[in-house]
């Protein structure tokens, strides 16, 4: 007899808040957009696990910095397993892994986030171990990946837009 079921969660998003919305009948339940990835939207409800927060009051717009866990509920929707609180610091780093939507020299789209890899320095091109694959060879990759191939971007929010410095490619 199981006592705990889980299941991989694939979404893993991370930035300072730009926007929420609480349901005023559940304060666990509601919507999280992020800052430099304004075009996802983050579902929470009764089964999300909050982190260093009691519910989506403790959270607030610009701050704090939060990682969320999460599966992909259609389109560019996330249903969030997990959102924690990371506090107000001046980490301005965003995190951004999910399904590729198109893979296609210089950009990369996930969850509807078009990722600009134009300034990604070759050897931060990553494979699956970890290591330097190039430019060439990541598109490759992520091209002729089956569907649902995952790519993790790692950047910098500058304002309200993201400099990407890093990608790969997940498993």
């Amino acid at each position: 007899t199981a006592t705990k079921v889980s299941f991989r969660d694939n979404v893993k998003l991370e930035s300072d808040v730009d926007m929420v919305t609480v349901d005023p009948a559940d304060p666990r339940a509601g919507t999280v957009t992020l800052m430099g990835l304004p075009d996802i939207t983050v579902i929470t409800n009764s089964l999300t696990e909050f982190k260093n927060a009691n519910d989506l009051n403790d959270f607030s717009i610009g701050n704090p910095h939060v990682r969320i866990r999460g599966r992909v509920a259609g389109g560019n929707t996330v249903i969030a397993s997990e959102l924690e609180l990371r506090g107000p610091d001046t980490d301005t780093d965003v995190d951004l892994q999910g399904p590729v939507d198109s893979a296609m020299d210089p950009e990369v789209v996930i969850l509807g986030v078009v990722v600009d890899t134009t300034g990604i320095a070759n050897n931060n091109f990553e494979g699956l171990d970890d290591m330097p694959i190039g430019r060439t060879a990541f598109f490759a990759a992520a091209a002729a990946a089956p569907p649902a191939r995952l790519v993790k971007a790692q950047g910098n929010l500058v304002g309200n837009a993201v400099i990407w410095n890093e990608i790969e490619l997940e498993d």
